[in-house]
């Protein structure tokens, strides 16, 4: 297997753009000059990272940095022009299905948490609604699927 970069000076949703580069039957691939900006995404380091550092039996080390947006892949091949076509076209704001579902699941807990005090008041249909939308968050947190 061969390894290769990429710098792309973006924000990337690391998850979203697995399911992006699926196609490309690459072996592995590291946001290696990106550091967490939010849940979902890593935003370019403003300077070199140190990736790894690792102790040689003679006492020295070994240091390997990344530069700010490079991205790491391995592969048999090099995925050429393509793989530059998805990283340009790539939109860190996208969600994919698991992450839109997990937005999803927290701005449902935020509204049965600010109904509670109010369950008292509602009537039979909306308490069942309640408790439908309080017993998918629990199944879904469970089993962590989408149901």
């Amino acid at each position: 297997m061969a390894k290769y970069t990429r710098t792309v000076l973006k924000p990337f949703n690391k998850a979203l753009l697995a399911e992006q580069l699926a196609g490309f039957n690459l072996v592995s691939f590291d946001l290696a000059g990106f550091q967490r900006a939010s849940e979902f995404v890593g935003e370019p380091t403003t300077e070199p990272k140190r990736v790894l550092r690792k102790r040689l039996t003679n006492g020295s080390y070994i240091e390997d940095f990344a530069e700010p947006g490079e991205i790491r892949f391995e592969s048999a091949a090099d995925p050429g022009g393509a793989l530059d076509a998805v990283l340009s076209a790539h939109d860190s704001t996208g969600l994919t299905a698991e992450q839109a579902r997990l937005n999803k699941d927290g701005t449902d807990f935020d509204t049965l948490i600010a109904q509670y005090p109010n369950i008292d008041g509602m009537n039979a249909a909306q308490v069942r609604n309640y408790l439908k939308l309080l017993a998918r968050i629990v199944i879904r947190d469970q089993r962590d699927t989408a149901i």
